[in-house]
Parts: C-alpha cells; structure tokens; sequence
C-alpha cells in the first residue's frame, strides 16, 4: 500500500478470511479512490504525517479553553470553517 498498490494488498491476503482481514479488505474496497500514494507523497516532498494536523487541533482545543472565553457549542463550527477560508486564502 505504501507504492499506491492498493488492489495489490488486498490480494496479498489470499483466502484468508478472519474478521479483521474482511474488515480490512472491505475498508480498502471503500476508501480505495483515497488512499494516497506515499512514497509518491514523500518523493514529492509532502507531508504524510498527521502530527501537524495533530497540533493545530490541540493549539484550537487551547484557545476555546482560554479563561474568560465564553464558547457555545453551536459557535465551534463557524469559526472552524472561518479559520480552515483564512488559511486557504479564501478570505477577501
């Protein structure tokens, strides 16, 4: 899977039927248009870890918890989608 060989792993299983590796397979059925190519990704010089995604979730947890911030559920979305337009440079 790491080459983008997806149907290629899937047939590595052969008759194998446990439950893990029919979820496994029926995963890889489903999601196969979206599973990227890694070593394709990392020759490319793009990042295929999820550490910064990681960090910006917490860095955005940190802020809505910020004493004397008054947060309502129903606002998380809103401005998540405003961030998510200004760092795509969707903003006018």
């Amino acid at each position: 899977m790491w080459q983008g060989e997806v149907e290629a792993a899937g047939a590595e299983f052969g008759q194998w039927r446990t439950p893990e590796v029919v979820n496994f397979l029926n995963y890889i059925e489903r999601h196969s248009h979206r599973l990227p190519n890694y070593a394709q990704r990392q020759e490319n010089g793009q990042v295929i870890g999820s550490g910064e995604v990681e960090s910006t979730i917490k860095r955005i947890g940190l802020r809505m918890k910020i004493s004397g911030a008054q947060w309502n559920r129903e606002n998380v979305n809103p401005m998540l989608r405003l961030r998510c337009a200004y760092l795509n440079r969707e903003l006018a």
